[in-house]
């Protein structure tokens, strides 16, 4: 350490103790010191990753608008839009992408997977139905509805707010 500009001999379990250090830190400022290199910060610039354009998750949200679905009636978040098909999976929805991609730009998408897939999970979209669409009380009431129109039967006016 230098003290006064002159240097001072300073014990190492000292330092470590007093800055909550590990001894793998000290050693390391040592060495920069020593190598007379300077400290400069390295974390996050590895240049691998390429932004996405805001057009091609425009194009990814319209894609997933043209495939047909719909929503579910007995859900808690009632914004969830279901695809009508039950064989469609992530994997698939990417592959269609991926032609769409290329039937409107004439170039093959660079995209991963994994950075549609992240996109897609930040969507209101999924491709399975919940196990239960609709509620046992609810067909009930639609079947007294039937029968009895002017039945107030207020468990669908609930469901709706």
């Amino acid at each position: 350490m230098k003290k006064n500009g002159s240097d001072e001999t300073v014990c190492r379990a000292f330092v470590i103790d007093v800055y909550k250090v590990s001894a793998k830190r000290v050693r390391v400022v040592q060495m920069k010191i020593l190598q007379n290199s300077l400290f400069e910060e390295k974390r996050g610039g590895h240049g691998k990753q390429k932004k996405v354009e805001n057009s091609v998750w425009q194009m990814a949200m319209e894609h997933l608008r043209g495939i047909p679905h719909c929503g579910s009636h007995y859900t808690f978040h009632t914004n969830w839009l279901y695809f009508d098909n039950p064989d469609l999976m992530n994997k698939g929805l990417y592959g269609m992408f991926q032609e769409y991609y290329e039937e409107h730009n004439g170039k093959p998408l660079t995209m991963a997977y994994k950075t549609y897939f992240k996109f897609y999970r930040k969507t209101n979209y999924a491709v399975r139905r919940p196990k239960t669409d609709v509620c046992y009380f609810c067909t009930e009431c639609e079947k007294i509805l039937e029968n009895y129109p002017n039945h107030p039967c207020l468990h669908k006016k609930k469901a709706e707010r």
